[in-house]
């Protein structure tokens, strides 16, 4: 596993519209003109760009994805290989990354899988994205053009307004340097040997993702080199409990590279796509942990998900069969209880016996918010004047209360260096 990949981080402040997008210290200005012309806007009816920062007293709807600008530094093109520009393997050289800030994407079509995401107040305390500056993108599709295409274009408009202001950071001092390569390990250490799993969900046209530009939507499982997926090598179209930025500062690789050679030897991951028949879930799970035991050689497997049920009875399988291959099992697992533990649990095994809860459903009262930027006719919320009072228990709408792969907003973006936030408030 030779691949090095160095993360150069510029530490963002603020950023504002301005007459000359630069990079002056830590605050970022851009031309709202240059940047709507990075992307291509023709199958939009409408667009509009908005700048929203901590503190300000907005609330978002249908937040669908976030990305943090990056750009690889000696290859600009190759940022997102196979989906944008050209292929290249992803998660060797130099990454440049603006911290603190996203650009992020709404999804007016109709879908109950919209986030809501206050920049201020209560619901922003329990949400690490509000910690973020958001460039949002707010773009409507003409008549005629189908939601795949939409979704399609407007994903490409993010990642092109991504790159283009990532290049400001290039050449530039970071403010950290962050390096995630898995050198071997001293076989005289005996450390325990730690394969990731992860299932992530390809359901239809929209909803999908891609690896290097190719559709995930029935794939079998594959090994890739977790720098793969931290260096765009693996977009998601469109599902807000996982944004892409989710991936860009994966959780569960993160800290496993950081324990690598320490107390266990991190030897790989394997992908899966969430299926849905038993027996084609059954084989996916089977063959992922097979990968795991005589590809990479593990001992224990850690297991992820994105998805709802479906990807639930994934986790259980693959925890399952891994314990029959004579490996230990973890099965990592957000967003299953609110007031009792278990009610939103699809598994139900007994062998599933090693669970780690890493964020639960909340039940929330949104405060009265004045300004919305985003879609306001969303299913779900149909019954409630969206510039609030309203209460919900909900594991869909709160964007950036956890994540699915192990994020959660008291141990993420702590170190941010955007103005307005506040420490998250801890109950009980």
């Amino acid at each position: 596993m030779a691949k090095r990949l160095e993360v150069d981080y510029i530490d963002i402040s603020e950023v504002s519209f301005a007459e000359k997008t630069e990079l002056i210290g830590d605050h970022l200005f851009i031309n709202k003109e240059e940047m709507m012309a990075q992307a291509d806007l023709s199958s939009f009816e409408t667009a509009e760009f908005y700048i929203v920062s901590p503190g300000d007293e907005v609330r978002i709807l249908g937040l669908t994805d976030c990305t943090q600008p990056r750009v690889k530094a000696d290859d600009p093109d190759a940022t997102y290989p196979g989906f944008l520009g050209k292929l290249k393997p992803a998660g060797d050289g130099r990454t440049v990354a603006l911290r603190g800030v996203l650009v992020s994407e709404l999804y007016p079509l109709k879908a109950n899988f919209k986030g809501l995401l206050d920049m201020s107040g209560p619901i922003a305390d329990i949400a690490f994205l509000s910690r973020h500056v958001h460039i949002i993108l707010d773009v409507r599709p003409k008549k005629g053009v189908s939601a795949d295409s939409y979704a399609q274009a407007q994903k490409l408009a993010a990642l092109k307004i991504s790159v283009w202001l990532a290049k400001l950071g290039v050449g530039r001092k970071p403010d950290e340097v962050k390096v995630y390569e898995l050198p071997p390990v001293d076989p005289e250490l005996k450390l325990p040997k730690v394969a990731y799993i992860t299932s992530q969900w390809a359901g239809f046209d929209v909803q999908q993702f891609f690896i290097y530009g190719q559709s995930g939507i029935g794939t079998l499982p594959f090994v890739l080199h977790p720098n793969e997926l931290l260096d765009g090598a693996f977009i998601y179209r469109y599902m807000n409990i996982s944004t892409q930025y989710y991936f860009q500062e994966e959780p569960i690789i993160k800290e496993l590279m950081s324990r690598h050679g320490k107390d266990l030897e991190f030897v790989g991951m394997v992908m899966t796509c969430g299926k849905t028949e038993n027996a084609a879930k059954n084989v996916s799970s089977m063959m992922a942990v097979e990968f795991a035991k005589d590809y990479l050689g593990a001992d224990i497997t850690i297991n992820t998900q994105c998805g709802m049920g479906h990807c639930q009875l994934e986790q259980q399988m693959i925890h399952i069969w891994s314990e029959e291959m004579g490996m230990k099992a973890v099965t990592v697992m957000s967003r299953v209880s609110s007031e009792k533990p278990g009610d939103l649990l699809i598994i139900s095994d007994p062998r599933v016996d090693a669970v780690v809860h890493t964020g639960d459903v909340k039940t929330m009262t949104y405060p009265h918010m004045d300004r919305l930027i985003g879609v306001e006719d969303i299913p779900a919320l149909a019954a409630f004047d969206l510039h609030g009072p309203f209460t919900i228990t909900t594991n869909v709408n709160l964007a950036g209360g956890n994540s699915k792969q192990g994020a959660n907003y008291m141990t993420e973006d702590l170190n941010l260096k955007t103005k307005g936030w506040r420490l998250p408030v801890y109950e009980g």
